[in-house]
């Protein structure tokens, strides 16, 4: 098991390079990080597996696709050499309004072919497989 990367955890685990097999970083943590910070990432990559999580692919929206969005997420895994992506089965937006919940998807036929077709999208774009977790239930 590794542990879920914060910020504030980066210099002691630099400093005191504990034997983790993994890190999970969050990649919204990480989207507008400064070069020093994105530096001190590299630095814990070299000891480290990384796994890559996100929270706003949005897989289960109508909306379309932040392409944009995905286009960061496939540089930024390619840059830190990330193998792993995941992502929660939910959805966060319709009609272009956000929400800050990961919000529960219907459970029926139609919401799960939905979801196949928008994973097949991003996989196809990311040029790997994604990993789904936390189905979203209220």
């Amino acid at each position: 098991m590794g542990i879920s990367l914060r910020r504030e955890w980066v210099e002691p685990l630099l400093e005191a390079q504990p034997r983790l097999p993994a890190l999970e970083v969050i990649f919204e943590q990480w989207l507008f990080a400064s070069d020093e910070a994105l530096g001190q990432l590299e630095s814990l990559r070299e000891r480290y597996s990384m796994l890559l999580h996100c929270l706003s692919m949005n897989l289960g929206s109508t909306d379309p696709l932040d392409h944009d969005y995905m286009e960061r997420v496939r540089s930024f895994a390619e840059r830190f050499e990330i193998h792993s992506i995941s992502d929660h089965l939910s959805w966060r937006s319709s009609r272009g309004r956000w929400s800050l919940s990961l919000l529960p998807l219907p459970r029926t036929e139609e919401a799960l072919g939905h979801l196949s077709n928008r994973v097949d999208e991003v996989q196809l774009f990311l040029g790997r497989s994604i990993a789904l977790e936390n189905v979203s239930q209220y």
